[in-house]
């Protein structure tokens, strides 16, 4: 992938300025424009140093810092909510099998002040550096993953060891490792696998864990919100991306 001028000056000046750290936290939206202009800046730091014991006052004066800097070579910085982190024992399909770390109170505290819009909050903290806050808690409740409705149920024609078919189906097929099935009833009941690939009614698996299903299984097809409770799946990322206000492209 060929880079810009102006995306490589503003590594450069935010590695000489040693804000080097950020570069994986930041997302350019490129409008084609003079950097004095005004490009936008979209940065979603937080949830690694979170997990490794930052305190909020840490996370906030880290903050401050990412957003002045980046301001201060002519971008309009926005800020998102730190996206859940939590671990499960069925593939993020329920919020009853899922688990919060130990440091969700300071998520929860970081979150509240990219939110705050008072004397107090990010915004007025940040002195002019902070154009706006993305807010991504729709996609959450009660500190864990919002699950999605399942997208396809039915009962399966075939199945062999490493497929699921149902001829009257049309499955989503645009991502991979995004989707989930479980199977609900009849042969190789219960379990839940992931998804590797899919055509419009053929779903690819590694490998059943509870046997073969046949023409007696029923199964749900359901969308995997985060492949290992921290990042989002492909099918996510797209959902998260409709609270991006399309101003910001503009």
């Amino acid at each position: 992938m060929m880079l810009e001028t102006s995306t490589i000056n503003l590594l450069l000046a935010l590695i000489a300025a040693e804000q080097a750290w950020l570069l994986r936290y930041v997302i350019i939206l490129d409008r084609r424009q003079p950097i004095a202009s005004g490009r936008t800046a979209l940065c979603n730091y937080g949830l690694n140093d979170i997990s490794a014991s930052a305190t909020f006052t840490t996370m906030s004066n880290n903050y401050l810092v990412a957003w002045r800097t980046l301001s201060d070579l002519g971008y309009q910085v926005y800020q998102t909510t730190i996206l859940p982190k939590t671990t499960t024992t069925d593939y993020w399909t329920s919020t009853n099998n899922q688990t919060l770390p130990g440091y969700e109170a300071v998520r929860l505290s970081v979150n509240s002040w990219l939110k705050d819009t008072s004397a107090t909050g990010a915004m007025a903290c940040a002195g002019g550096s902070l154009c706006g806050v993305v807010n991504f808690s729709a996609f959450e409740t009660n500190g864990l993953w919002l699950i999605p409705a399942p997208v396809a149920t039915g009962t399966a024609t075939s199945a062999t060891a490493t497929t699921l078919v149902d001829s009257g189906a049309n499955f989503p097929t645009a991502y991979k490792n995004s989707y989930t099935v479980k199977i609900t009833g009849g042969t190789g009941s219960p379990q839940i696998i992931l998804v590797s690939t899919a055509s419009a009614t053929t779903l690819n698996v590694a490998a059943w864990t509870n046997g073969t299903p046949n023409n007696t299984s029923t199964y749900e097809l359901r969308p995997l919100v985060a492949a290992d409770g921290t990042h989002p799946s492909g099918y996510e990322c797209t959902q998260l991306a409709t609270n991006v206000p399309t101003s910001l492209f503009q």
